[in-house]
């Protein structure tokens, strides 16, 4: 009986101890996450996406997927300016994000196609004739 007890003892010891290591391994760190698309909705893949802190100049960056997703992790608290570019889009900066531990900040970069030059290109050669 008294073996009974003891491992009843300890067991219950271990339990604590896994409750306390558990609640010491929080996160202290935040997530921006999003999807990327254009004027008409369509998703945008391969884009660069970037967070950086404005008071520390920290960044990190993601590149989207094939459906316009991305996700950066793992962020320290603070605020952050989100940029997001890609090939024949204008560059997008959303400015003031405030990132909270253990927190997904939802942003969802909207870029505008750049307009082509309507100007006519001049073309200048020489010839020489013999």
């Amino acid at each position: 009986m008294k073996t009974h007890t003891f491992l009843k003892g300890i067991l219950f010891s271990l339990l604590l101890s896994a409750g306390s290591i558990t609640t010491s391994a929080q996160t202290t760190t935040g997530n921006i996450l999003g999807s990327v698309t254009d004027a008409r909705g369509a998703a945008i893949p391969n884009a660069q996406v970037a967070a950086i802190n404005i008071e520390t100049n920290f960044s990190r960056n993601a590149m989207t997927d094939s459906s316009g997703q991305y996700n950066i992790q793992c962020l320290p608290p603070g605020t952050y300016r989100v940029e997001a570019t890609a090939d024949s889009f204008k560059t997008y900066q959303r400015t003031g994000v405030v990132v909270e531990i253990s927190r997904n900040v939802c942003i969802d970069p909207l870029l505008i196609r750049r307009l082509l030059s309507t100007q006519p290109k001049r073309i200048i050669s020489s010839w020489k004739l013999a």
